[in-house]
């Protein structure tokens, strides 16, 4: 099977998403799902580590459905994650897979 695209996904600071190029750099499938925001004080926003992996799966899904596209078809995958944040994620193993919230720490940004 030739390999013969490109499928990028991007973890943004309200969505997932994920776009599939061609050779040529053409957009060939998109999706986007956004998650929950979580704000527990002013100036901090929360996101379910769960809810991030679960929306960026359906968006690769998704999007290789809706362009009919067989994984085997991809020659490459890229990851981008830009934020202007800080991340902590903590997952405790023991009895089973259990995480906490996705505490993000905004930085001011100049405007």
């Amino acid at each position: 099977m030739e390999k013969k695209y490109i499928l990028a996904l991007d973890q943004g600071t309200t969505s997932s998403r994920t776009i599939i190029f061609d050779k040529k750099s053409r957009i060939i499938s998109m999706s986007q799902k956004k998650f929950k925001q979580i704000y527990p004080k002013s100036g901090w926003v929360e996101h379910d580590p769960i809810e991030l992996l679960e929306s960026q799966l359906f968006t690769i899904t998704d999007a290789l459905s809706k362009a009919n596209i067989n994984p085997l078809e991809l020659k490459y995958w890229d990851i981008g994650v830009l934020h202007h944040s800080y991340y902590d994620v903590f997952c405790l193993i023991g009895n089973g897979f259990q995480c906490c919230s996705h505490d993000v720490i905004f930085v001011g940004a100049s405007t």
